[in-house]
């Protein structure tokens, strides 16, 4: 455990690379996340799904990081949208760089399900989702929405409470 805490905690170093660099962190913060966020049980016994949707700015590194990592002993597997679609198949949800109306319509279609939403808009968590990433002083920092998490029936580890920054008070409720 203490490994993949380590691991968790690659916002303490500088990035390296340029958006590369960016995105490599942010990939191993989502394979990563699956040993910090609990998902209710599901009867389902089919793979995984790490979802990449709108703009993929990963390219191949998400391949690279994923590997042959499993979670439950399923694998998982990446898919990806180029707009906005029904991502209630997946279990985390990477939003990339879509228009506001895009975000609201995917927070909405997605917090009936178990998905762990993920995005580096600005104030994605505050408005949109349950975790975002936010760059500062040349690292990567993560913004947790609780209250949002709660909905999505997300069960967030105390580690990862404890590295992100939590959602300011009256926010989270979505942009309306």
């Amino acid at each position: 455990m203490l490994s993949r805490l380590m691991i968790l905690l690659l916002s303490s170093f500088p990035l390296a690379g340029g958006d590369r660099g960016e995105y490599e962190v942010k990939a191993a913060f989502l394979v990563n996340f699956t040993h910090f966020v609990e998902w209710p049980a599901s009867p389902r016994a089919v793979p995984f799904y790490l979802c990449v949707i709108g703009p993929d700015p990963f390219g191949d590194v998400l391949e690279k990081v994923v590997g042959n990592r499993t979670v439950n002993n399923s694998p998982i597997v990446i898919k990806r949208f180029p707009a906005a679609a029904d991502g209630k198949s997946c279990d985390i949800a990477f939003v990339g760089d879509v228009d506001r109306e895009t975000l609201l319509k995917l927070s909405r279609d997605l917090e009936l399900g178990h998905v762990l939403t993920v995005g580096d808009s600005l104030k994605f968590a505050e408005r949109y989702g349950v975790i975002g990433f936010i760059v500062e002083n040349n690292r990567v920092n993560l913004v947790l929405n609780i209250g949002r998490a709660n909905k999505h029936g997300l069960k967030i580890s105390s580690q990862l409470m404890r590295v992100a920054k939590p959602v300011a008070a009256g926010h989270g409720e979505g942009e309306r």
